[in-house]
């Protein structure tokens, strides 16, 4: 240690090189500090805005506005924004913030999840899905929902975008709950119909038979001794030939495409860039 000291050039030297090593570590422990994002979480979703793309206020507003209609529908409903995934792809960034539960999502494969990932690097968004939730949003659905909020991503307006997306997905649980009930006008019109059809068949049929009398015996009706039977055979003389087309083709249409996360969970989901 006194050999280390002895020259009193090292000493400045490193006392130098210890300032401003201290000096440039400063700063940079605060930036990564400020870029942790706030998790807005409740029962049913979280917005995570790794991004920073909207207000605190709007960051609150929009996780009231999840966790209505998640609880409305009994379903999780997420957002995350991030400038980048790294190694990831967008679909399986979004796939394991949903699956691994770090930020507020229950973890069961069974676990209705709706999660849309928005990356800014590369202008890409994703929207995860699982349980019941790839049941409700089907390819086509999803096809739909992106229409109500793409155009905002584009435009630059990201409130208005997660709104409009919160909006849709309140929209097709809706739907889904109510795929198998008939309105009730929907059976009104069906008896109306039936009523008047009957109504003219009968009075179509009844005015066809005003010149008939009644007779009490089948017997006005036959010619004494002019039927003569001498033979008597069946005759084939029609054929009747129903076809039924097998359909081989793969049931997808209208359905949902599926993939397995780094989890083992099954997931639905699609994406693109806006």
């Amino acid at each position: 240690m006194k050999g280390l000291f002895k020259n009193k050039k090292s000493v400045i030297t490193l006392g130098i090189a210890a300032f401003m090593t201290a000096f440039i570590a400063l700063p940079l422990g605060g930036a990564v500090c400020a870029s942790e994002a706030e998790v807005v979480s409740g029962d049913y979703g979280f917005v995570y805005d790794q991004d920073d793309l909207l207000t605190d206020a709007e960051e609150e507003a929009l996780q009231k506005k999840l966790e209505e209609v998640g609880e409305k529908h009994d379903i999780q409903i997420a957002v995350v924004t991030t400038g980048s995934y790294s190694q990831y792809t967008i679909e399986e960034y979004a796939d394991d913030m949903m699956d691994y539960g770090e930020l507020g999502l229950k973890t069961g494969n069974d676990d209705s999840a709706i999660l849309l990932a928005i990356s800014m690097d590369n202008r890409e968004f994703y929207e995860s899905t699982r349980g019941q939730a790839i049941q409700i949003f089907t390819d086509s659905n999803l096809y739909k929902l992106e229409d109500k909020f793409t155009s905002y991503l584009s435009s630059g307006d990201y409130a208005k975008a997660f709104d409009r997306f919160a909006d849709g997905c309140d929209d097709m649980c809706t739907s889904y709950e109510n795929r198998n009930k008939i309105p009730a006008w929907k059976w009104l019109i069906c008896v109306l119909l039936g009523l008047a059809c009957g109504g003219v068949t009968v009075g179509v049929m009844s005015s066809g038979m005003k010149n008939v009398k009644q007779n009490n015996s089948a017997a006005e009706y036959e010619e004494r001794n002019n039927v003569r039977i001498s033979a008597s055979h069946d005759r084939f003389i029609r054929k009747s030939i129903n076809r039924v087309r097998i359909n081989n083709e793969s049931n997808s249409r209208g359905g949902s495409s599926t993939h397995h996360s780094s989890s083992g969970n099954t997931h639905g989901g699609h994406g693109g860039h806006f």
